[in-house]
């Protein structure tokens, strides 16, 4: 298992409701955001840094 930014696993923590195929779904989207941000900057992932206008270069 891919291990996430802590406030990212705090996030899918909160979310309730959902069936275990779209709790992994959604980890699996944030685990490629997040290596995708280290991947283009270098650096570990910081949620508080990513700006909405990054995520058209992150879905390609």
């Amino acid at each position: 298992m891919d291990i996430l930014h802590p406030d990212l696993d705090a996030y899918l923590d909160s979310l309730d409701g959902k069936g275990a195929n779209t709790a992994r779904a959604r980890r699996a989207d944030l685990v490629g955001l997040s290596q995708w941000w280290e991947q283009a900057r270098g650096q570990p992932f910081e949620p508080a840094l990513f700006a909405e206008r990054e995520v058209p270069a992150w879905v390609r």
